[in-house]
């Protein structure tokens, strides 16, 4: 008996530091989630609920001003921080494309089997290419099995002042 309440004690404590470790505070969450846009990959939407969809693709602007956020609220997940660095990245190449463009997160979970290919993303009218993914492609470029997830980090053009995110994968 008391070796099953230690079991359950154990794990009890384990799943409160993988609630913990997984949160964001009230100001990450707000500002991420006004700047993220969710599509459904082949999903069909009934009233609300999202059915068989293949995957699902969240797009998050992460914009150099996240960076004053991130020195008073470290609070945040890794993705975001990882981001985050290609704005002060110290390698020529990776600064010299930044200058002109934006850093947007892409977030990728399968439902079904799927295969992620940037060239099929599109923010603001732009068409991605390989070049603009800034994340090395052991990470993203495979088949993708139900539940799998994945993060990204993209190049796109910089977004006008209060312009809405607008993204579709054709």
């Amino acid at each position: 008996m008391r070796r099953l309440l230690a079991i359950a004690a154990f794990f009890i404590f384990c799943t409160s530091l993988t609630a913990c470790a997984a949160r964001t505070s009230a100001e990450w969450d707000k500002r991420l989630s006004a700047n993220t846009v969710t599509l459904w990959v082949e999903g069909q939407d009934l009233g609300g609920i999202i059915l068989n969809a293949r995957a699902e693709i969240n797009v998050t602007r992460i914009d150099r001003k996240m960076s004053d956020l991130l020195n008073r609220d470290r609070d945040v997940d890794e993705w975001v921080t990882e981001s985050l660095n290609y704005y002060y990245s110290n390698r020529k190449d990776v600064k010299a494309r930044v200058k002109k463009n934006e850093v947007f997160a892409v977030r990728c979970r399968a439902n079904k089997f799927f295969e992620f290919d940037p060239t099929k993303l599109v923010i603001n009218g732009y068409a991605l290419q390989k070049e603009d993914v800034l994340t090395s492609d052991i990470y993203w470029e495979s088949e993708m099995g139900s539940g799998d997830e994945f993060v990204i980090a993209v190049l796109a053009p910089a977004l006008k002042k209060g312009q809405k995110i607008e993204v579709s994968y054709d």
